[in-house]
């Protein structure tokens, strides 16, 4: 997960910690906690946050895949020895 960039889109929406716990269903220690990657997100919760700020499928990989998630790429080209 890439810290940075989740606190910056949370911010950049002006959303508060108080405010993303929610969302998730956690108090706010907890979530300060998982944004600064002490601590994991659960896919629910990836999911709804996700969701809340709107992130598309490239935002969401950069902030909780760290862009290591392929898109447009067909199965045959990953399984091509080079």
């Amino acid at each position: 997960m890439n810290s940075r960039e989740l606190r910056a889109e949370r911010m950049k929406q002006n959303k508060s910690v108080e405010y993303m716990a929610n969302v998730i269903g956690k108090n706010p220690s907890s979530y300060r906690k998982k944004e600064r990657g002490k601590v994991a997100f659960s896919i629910p919760e990836m999911v709804a946050i996700s969701n809340d700020l709107r992130l598309s499928p490239a935002r969401f990989n950069a902030v909780f895949c760290d862009s290591k998630l392929l898109f447009g790429i067909s199965p045959t080209v990953l399984n091509t020895v080079l």
